[in-house]
């Protein structure tokens, strides 16, 4: 499982965290915020154990709901050699740090 668990607002900078399983697989992770008219996305930063974290400037955003979509890309658990995708999204609250 991937989901966003903070998202906040910090020197024009939208930072966001949420935990992630079997961390080890995946290559990459790709979030979105949108609020309003306003998107910015960005890859993740870095995920290891049980956690990722991205940073993005915030363009526009500002603190209150917005919407949150992510992409997570894994190996497969082959053969054959495979590559898994996982979307998602979320109502979130980017609350100032």
């Amino acid at each position: 499982m991937v989901k966003f668990k903070e998202v906040r607002l910090s020197d024009g900078m939208v930072k966001v965290s949420g935990p992630i399983d079997n961390s080890e697989s995946v290559k990459h992770l790709i979030f979105m915020i949108g609020q309003g008219e306003e998107t910015v996305d960005h890859h993740a930063r870095e995920w290891s154990g049980d956690t990722w974290t991205g940073e993005v400037d915030a363009e526009g955003l500002h603190a209150g709901s917005a919407v949150a979509v992510g992409i997570a890309i894994s190996l497969g658990e082959g053969p054959p050699p495979s590559y898994e995708s996982f979307t998602w999204s979320q109502v979130v609250t980017i609350k100032h740090a």
